[in-house]
């Protein structure tokens, strides 16, 4: 069982979760809320070009918007490192 399938009403507005698949994440299409059930595992990767520069992405959201980060992200439930992006 999916953490997201306990979930039987929306946690911010109180609305009625309905049948939603894929089950991950959680999306309220009340009030619009997206919530992800994530393990503790995330994935990233240092790329590096033949001139040895190393590429970077600006994030756009929040924390620390605006910053330099790796290129990664969150590993969700069900998924391998191999196949998170």
């Amino acid at each position: 069982m999916f953490p997201v399938e306990l979930f039987q009403f929306c946690p911010r507005c109180g609305e009625r979760r309905e049948a939603q698949t894929p089950v991950q994440p959680f999306h309220c299409h009340r009030c619009s809320l997206h919530y992800y059930f994530n393990p503790a595992l995330a994935v990233a990767a240092v790329l590096l070009g033949p001139d040895e520069r190393a590429l970077f992405i600006r994030r756009a959201v929040d924390p620390a918007k605006g910053m330099l980060a790796v290129p990664g992200g969150f590993v969700d439930i069900g998924e391998t490192a191999e196949e998170a992006t």
